[in-house]
This record gives structure tokens, C-alpha cells and sequence, in this order.
């Protein structure tokens, strides 16, 4: 492919991923089911890690879907299955337990409540709650009971300083009540974080921290190669290697000989567009990763050297 061809290409790629609408809705603040929530509905957890419910009884379908506890609360009465119930846990039994993720956001500790459980139903039920960076360490706040729903980070000094709490654990706290099947035990409709960060550079809906290409968008973590460089940050996605030179039998440099295009001296995008990425006749498959991988953030610099090939032709 010619390197005025690829330069095309280039441009209407960029053009339809803008049209597809790659960029997500920037945060706003809205009042949801009557707490103030900064970040209004990117607040809430919205991806299920794990449900299990160990010896907690009087749960059945469909109230066990753990998908029911994910964005805004949606409650609309005890017999609509929109909540996930986490059953009664007997004495000395192994606890109910639900974990949820913030993926585009994280809780944060700001000045008053941080975290909101929407428990619902007729009456609060004790719900054990900890929260994590990592799912690994946990550090608990205790239970939300009678009419508290709300818990502010400030009350536990054993949270580290300006930690981005990643992941929300809760449990059917051990206290002897019981409510009836099939939705017995908490109720969870949803979880949000009134204290949230939202950092997202590349507005894709997934949080810096956790973004593995953060500087361009890539919606569903596509990483053909796992090697923890999303395609669009990855120059030969197919190929585990550096995120520098991933794969590329090229070393940057315009020596090696891979380039069909155009030769210009230090021209690192265009040896790159040109990379085989050490596999047979996959020289267009570089080409194409790099090009759909969201180049866009350059395509200014590119049009520029474009208009300049094109007026010393």
C-alpha cells in the first residue's frame, strides 16, 4: 500500500470510529434515587466479579442474578426481579457474598458520605460491606442496618490515603434474622460511589488505573496478544513484545528495510505502518492494527506531513 493510500485510509478510519461513537458521555452530577451523586450515573459499580452463596439459604431465580446490583438503582417493588438478593446466613455458616467493580470510576474518600447501598425492600437488612484496591486486601467498614445506607471512609483510619477503591464486597451479616424465599436476606439493587474519580483520558468508559491503552479509546480491552498493551496502544497487536517496539523485527530506525513506503529519515510512524511484525505477508496487518487502534490522537501531525508529500510530488 502506498503511503498516500495509507494516509487516506488513516483519515477515514479516524472519521468512522468519531461517527460510531467511540467517546463516551462525559460525568455530570444528578440527584439518583434521592442522593446526590457527582458523577451521576458513572457512579455506580458496573461489572459483577463473583456471587456465592455459601451456606446463606432462601434465594432462588430470579433473584440470584448478581447483574441486577449493576448501575442506577432500578427498584420498583419486592416481587420485580430488578435486585439481587443475598440470602440468610445461619449461625456459624459460611456468609453470602457479592463483589462488584467499579470499572469507569473509583471511591474516593471526599467530605461527608462516600458510599451509597441501595439495600431495598421493606425493611434494611444487615449488610456487611469492605471495599478493596486490588480484590486481594480488604479493608471492612462494617454494616449498613436500619435506615443507614450511607458510609463515610473518613470513620476508618486504616483506609490508606488517597486510595482508589476499586472493588465493593458485601455480605449477609450473621445476626440471626431471616426473611423468606425467594428473595431472602439484603437486597442489593445497587451500589455507588458519591465520592468517585473518574480520571479517563481517553474518555472510553474504563478508568486510567485500569485502562490498558489509557491514551486512546478501546471500549472492550481488546488485547489480542495479552501482554497487558490494549491493540490500539499495541504497534502489532498479534505479537507479545514491548509496548515500544512490540513484536517488530524493526528497531525504529529507517535501515532495516521493512518500510515499502516512503523513506524519510527518523520517521518512526512510518517504519511502524510499514512493520511486518515478524510474520509472513502480515505486512497490511500492522499496518491495519496500528491504523484501527486509534492513531487518531496523531492525525493532525499526519495530515501535515501529507499535505507536504502530496505539494513535493
Amino acid at each position: 500500500m502506498t503511503y498516500a493510500a495509507r494516509m487516506r485510509t488513516l483519515y477515514h478510519l479516524c472519521a468512522a470510529t468519531l461517527a460510531a461513537g467511540a467517546f463516551s458521555v462525559p460525568a455530570r452530577a444528578e440527584v439518583i434515587g434521592g442522593v446526590d451523586f457527582p458523577a451521576g450515573a458513572r457512579s455506580f459499580a458496573d461489572r459483577e466479579v463473583s456471587l456465592s452463596y455459601g451456606n446463606a439459604a432462601n434465594v432462588a431465580a430470579p433473584f440470584n442474578d448478581a447483574s441486577q446490583a449493576l448501575g442506577v438503582p432500578n427498584y420498583v417493588g419486592a416481587t420485580s426481579p430488578d435486585y439481587v438478593s443475598l440470602g440468610n446466613t445461619p449461625a456459624n455458616g459460611e456468609q453470602s457474598e457479592l463483589v462488584l467493580e467499579f470499572v469507569d470510576n473509583r471511591l474516593i474518600d471526599i467530605d461527608g458520605p462516600d458510599l451509597y447501598v441501595f439495600e431495598v425492600g421493606p425493611q434494611v437488612e444487615s449488610t456487611e460491606i469492605a471495599i478493596s484496591v486490588d480484590a486481594e486486601q480488604w479493608f471492612e467498614l462494617g454494616a449498613i442496618q436500619g435506615s443507614t445506607r450511607a458510609v463515610d471512609l473518613a470513620d476508618f483510619d486504616a483506609l490508606p490515603n488517597g486510595a482508589l477503591f476499586r472493588f465493593v464486597r458485601l455480605r449477609d451479616r450473621i445476626d440471626g434474622a431471616t426473611s423468606t424465599s425467594p428473595s431472602g436476606g439484603p437486597d442489593i439493587d445497587a451500589v455507588g460511589a458519591i465520592g468517585t474519580d473518574v480520571q479517563d483520558a481517553d474518555d472510553d468508559g474504563v478508568h486510567d488505573q485500569g485502562d490498558n491503552c489509557p491514551s486512546v479509546p478501546n471500549v472492550a480491552q481488546t488485547d489480542d496478544d495479552n501482554d497487558t498493551v490494549g491493540n490500539p496502544c499495541d504497534v502489532c497487536p498479534a505479537v507479545v513484545g514491548s509496548p515500544a517496539n512490540d513484536g517488530c523485527s524493526g528497531d525504529g530506525n529507517e535501515a532495516d528495510g521493512e518500510d515499502p513506503g516512503p523513506r524519510v529519515a527518523g520517521d518512526d510512524v512510518d517504519e511502524r505502518l510499514g512493520c511486518s511484525c515478524g510474520l509472513p505477508g502480515s505486512e497490511s496487518r500492522g499496518s491495519s492494527a496500528l491504523l484501527a487502534g486509534g492513531v487518531c490522537v496523531a492525525l493532525g501531525a499526519l495530515r501535515r506531513r501529507f499535505g507536504a508529500w502530496r505539494r513535493s510530488r
